[in-house]
């Protein structure tokens, strides 16, 4: 009998300690799987925040030729102020004209022609990570006579320097313009003559520059165009198809071990399994959170000591030239932060234009669509050009959707613009106009936060004095 209970007791103790055992085995196993979904949710999200700035300048690429049937080499220009179907980080008031190429064959050749009585210009080479290469124009490294532009690939041994030529190195293949054509007003008239001076815009291979190719000229206007940067599980495989065309840069090897565990490899192809893309979407949408963070609330500087108003001249901008390259390490979060909201830079900041950024109210509230708000600006606003306020979605940068074409900005170049007697300008922001300022008025949608964007082209001293101050925005019933 006593036998019999020992043998019951040592199968019950050996019962208990497989079911430790299992327990302790299975919980280990879950540790590690949770172990691994972390690491692999931080290091997609880490390989976002690098690379934001790459993939802003895909998402301009993508959207220019998916949408406006735009290639390589092509000159992309709008005949019309472009409307909300261009969405782009921050879009502006002016007929951008945008094209992008690619060095992998050798150098090219971009003919800007000369300003003239009717049409000036402002404008930007970038690389792909988007650092300025050249300003251009009457600001920029031609000073508005109009160059011929030799743009070298990376690490191009070109022997003796051709004459005749304005060169400029790039550190990658790829790379945009950026060009900002200055008219007097938005009238038929003066966008005729914008869009006339854009056909005379040449770009080609220098190899061909005896007998140059003639350029492609393609009117994006009212082109639906999609060049923004898309949070979400696709981000991964976006990222591996420029990170195939592009050349990796010393100071980026490391990240290469990063990118790696994520599943991007130099020259591979990208895949993603169901649980994969579960973590990529979380990690994507934590990363545009992160981002857009940054870029309204932790990095901006206020322009003003008493006001909400704030700049894009994040910190390292100017000292880096926009790389964010500094002495020790690479400032991704503030890179990542700013090229979440806006694409291209400039070599000088505030030369040609500036800009200041309100996501605020009076009494530092965001401002949100569903609400109606006033801006009084005061008389005489600085600039040798002229100015605009600019609404824009806060989730996306670009222009709201929702609202009527053509009702983004309003600036000193909105035909029927009412002023006050003594100069001054109100501006009303909300879901519908107040009665009788429907030309003064822009549009929101309610639950949608926005933000203005403030431009000044050919900024004149008041403004860096602050002798002229522009007010914040006021909540109004």
């Amino acid at each position: 009998m006593r036998t019999k209970t020992m043998r019951t007791a040592a199968s019950f103790a050996m019962l208990l300690l497989l079911a430790i055992t299992f327990s302790l085995g299975h919980a280990q196993a879950a540790a590690a799987t949770d172990m691994e979904t972390r690491l692999l949710h931080s290091r997609a999200f880490e390989s976002i925040l690098w690379s934001v700035p790459l993939m802003n300048y895909k998402a301009i690429k993508d959207g220019l030729k998916n949408g406006g049937g735009v290639n390589y080499g092509d000159v992309a220009y709008h005949s019309k102020i472009q409307t909300a179907k261009l969405e782009i980080p921050t879009g502006n008031s002016v007929p951008y004209i945008m094209a992008y190429w690619t060095l992998k064959d050798g150098p090219m050749v971009i003919e800007i022609p000369s300003q003239t009585a009717d049409v000036a210009l402002f404008g930007v080479f970038m690389d792909s990570w988007q650092r300025p290469l050249a300003d251009v124009g009457g600001k920029g490294r031609d000073g508005g006579v109009g160059a011929k532009y030799l743009l070298l690939p990376p690490n191009y041994q070109v022997g003796e320097l051709p004459e005749g030529y304005l060169v400029l190195q790039s550190k990658t293949y790829e790379g945009y313009f950026l060009l900002r054509p200055g008219t007097v007003d938005n009238s038929a008239q003066s966008m005729a003559k914008q869009a006339a001076w854009a056909k005379t815009i040449n770009i080609y291979p220098f190899s061909k520059a005896a007998k140059p190719p003639k350029t492609k000229h393609v009117d994006i206007y009212g082109k639906s165009i999609h060049a923004i940067v898309d949070y979400d599980a696709t981000y991964f495989g976006k990222l591996q198809q420029i990170l195939n065309t592009e050349i990796i840069e010393e100071k980026d090897l490391a990240m290469l071990g990063i990118l790696n565990d994520v599943g991007i490899r130099k020259g591979g192809t990208f895949k993603m399994d169901a649980s994969q893309k579960n973590i990529y979407e979380a990690a994507a949408s934590e990363a545009h959170q992160y981002v857009m963070k940054l870029f309204y609330e932790t990095l901006p500087p206020h322009f003003y000591t008493d006001k909400q108003w704030t700049t894009l001249n994040l910190p390292g901008s100017v000292a880096t030239q926009f790389s964010y390259v500094q002495p020790s390490f690479v400032d991704i979060d503030t890179r990542g932060g700013m090229y979440f909201g806006v694409f291209s830079s400039t070599e000088r900041l505030g030369r040609a234009t500036f800009y200041l950024t309100g996501a605020k109210d009076a009494k530092g509230q965001w401002l949100e669509g569903g609400q109606n708000y006033k801006l009084s600006v005061p008389a005489n606003v600085p600039v040798n050009q002229y100015w605009s306020v600019i609404t824009h979605d806060n989730e996306t940068a670009s222009w709201i959707k929702g609202t009527p074409e053509g009702k983004q900005m309003v600036g000193s170049l909105t035909d029927g613009l009412k002023k006050n007697k003594d100069g001054s300008i109100d501006i009303y922001f909300g879901p519908k106009a107040p009665k009788g300022e429907g030309v003064n008025w822009m549009p929101t949608v309610k639950g949608k936060r926005f933000f203005l964007l403030f431009r000044f082209y050919g900024p004149k001293t008041p403004l860096f004095t602050k002798s002229w101050q522009l007010p914040d925005v006021q909540k109004v019933k």
